[in-house]
């Protein structure tokens, strides 16, 4: 029956278990009488009430020796009047079982289980908390009497390695609805090959003409080993940290000889006088200067351009003497910085004849 002492949102619900009632009660160890309230003075006035309400059966017990039994849930009181057979063996959990208390395995129970109940005072629930445990590819949720994150582990025989970590710390207190997470923590070595690029060296090689170049070494590259520890976290990298490295083959430099020597004059009969004709005033100045033929430097000049400074054969060969980039750069040039479509070409082309160069020109 239900029962409703007092007013507003105050209920309290009666139940009479009538396992056995007047004298069978103390034969077959228990009798219960149980009321639960949200206060101790609703819980006195259902008691009265309920007694009242529940016949001569109830008050035949009541008189044997009811007690009130309090069955502290989790730090929730509940009230219970409840008589118990001195020589019964009536257990904790027989109890529970007939006050309608259903039980986890993990939860913990003051008295044990097995142990009597007892016909007054209190019984003690502590409820298992329920957690998430997170670890290798498995998601367990389960309830726990464990006190720490560390006591759940051994629980559920989870073994950590040295490198392993566990969240929260192990130390933590188990709480209810806690995620417990355990990180695999793995640290390798890994070697890995780096090419070391090789230098060049240029060596000046007075046994050779200006312009003459030649490898006398092939350069060739070199290789380092770099050794790393490398951090996994569930077989995910996260770190990397370079802690070694070794030359394994040194770089080859390579060397290369460039001719400084001027080449002779070539004895050619010149052409005397003059030049006449486009740029004259430039090629008899040049001429003058860098001791050539006037009318040579023309000739060729023509033969090469037609005294168009734009000229371009379109393989490279540009202006009115047809200078290609790599010779109008070269150190002997004087005029190396100016422009190679500009007039200085003829005072190049001089500077270069009076240097042994003559011949590089077809003309």
């Amino acid at each position: 029956m239900t029962l409703h002492p007092g007013t507003g949102q105050t209920q309290t619900v009666l139940r009479l278990l009538a396992l056995a009632m007047a004298a069978s009660a103390v034969t077959s160890g228990i009798v219960v009488l149980q009321v639960r309230a949200e206060s101790e003075q609703v819980m006195q006035a259902a008691l009265v009430a309920a007694e009242a309400e529940s016949g001569s059966e109830a008050r035949q017990a009541s008189a044997a020796g009811f007690k009130d039994l309090s069955i502290v849930d989790n730090g929730l009181t509940g009230l219970t009047r409840v008589q118990v057979a001195p020589d019964s063996d009536v257990t904790v959990a027989e109890t529970l079982s007939a006050l309608g208390f259903s039980l986890d395995r993990p939860d913990v129970v003051y008295p044990a289980r097995e142990e009597p109940a007892p016909w007054y005072g209190r019984i003690y629930i502590q409820r298992a908390p329920g957690v998430v445990l997170k670890f290798d590819d498995t998601v367990r949720e389960l309830k726990t009497g464990a006190a720490t994150v560390e006591q759940l582990l051994a629980e559920q025989k989870v073994v950590l390695d040295q490198d392993d970590r566990v969240e929260p710390d192990k130390p933590t207190a188990i709480a209810a609805n806690m995620l417990v997470r355990v990180v695999r923590v793995e640290t390798k070595e890994e070697l890995e090959q780096e090419e070391i690029g090789f230098e060049t060296q240029v060596n000046q090689d007075d046994g050779r003409y200006v312009g003459e170049e030649v490898v006398a070494t092939a350069g060739a590259a070199g290789t380092k080993q770099k050794k790393f520890k490398v951090t996994y976290e569930d077989g995910k990298e996260v770190s990397r940290e370079l802690v070694g490295e070794q030359v394994i083959h040194e770089p080859t430099t390579k060397v290369v000889l460039k001719g400084t020597k001027v080449r002779p004059v070539e004895s050619k009969p010149t052409q005397s006088g003059p030049a006449v004709g486009p740029f004259a005033d430039l090629i008899n100045d040049a001429a003058a200067k860098y001791g050539q033929s006037a009318q040579e430097l023309m000739s060729v000049m023509l033969c090469e351009s037609g005294g168009y400074r734009w000229a371009d054969n379109g393989a490279g060969n540009l202006g009115l003497f047809q200078f290609s980039q790599g010779m109008w750069s070269e150190s002997w040039n004087s005029y190396r910085d100016s422009d190679i479509f500009g007039t200085d070409q003829i005072y190049a082309a001089a500077q270069a004849w009076s240097l042994g160069m003559r011949g590089r020109w077809g003309c």
